[in-house]
């Protein structure tokens, strides 16, 4: 998603049109992923788990950002938001520390 969000604004066009960005989602880096699958591995945890960082980032604003590193205008119509944005407690529950969920701020 992020590859095309910057190919679109990486456009020739100085104005770029957004129809819907109003969404949150959830990022994790492949490393915190593969983190946290070690650390089910070593608990020898069996079952059904959320892996996310449960901090929402606006999709919006990372466009925004792009568009103002590319020096592009952007114009976003106006969306009913929408989340998907990972439950981790029970991840939290089993040990795993919040400390090592958060997400640097690549955006």
């Amino acid at each position: 998603m992020i590859p095309n969000l910057f190919k679109k604004i990486n456009q020739k066009e100085k104005i770029i049109i957004f129809d819907n960005l109003n969404h949150y989602r959830d990022f994790l880096t492949t490393v915190q992923i593969s983190k946290i699958i070690i650390f089910l591995w070593k608990k020898k945890y069996e079952g059904i788990i959320n892996i996310g960082s449960a901090i929402k980032t606006n999709i919006k604003s990372i466009a925004q950002k792009f568009a103002v590193k590319l020096n592009k205008k952007t114009i976003f119509h106006k969306n009913k938001p929408t989340y998907l944005i990972a439950d981790n407690s029970k991840l939290k529950r089993i040990g795993y520390k919040q400390k090592n969920l958060k997400l640097k701020r690549f955006f």
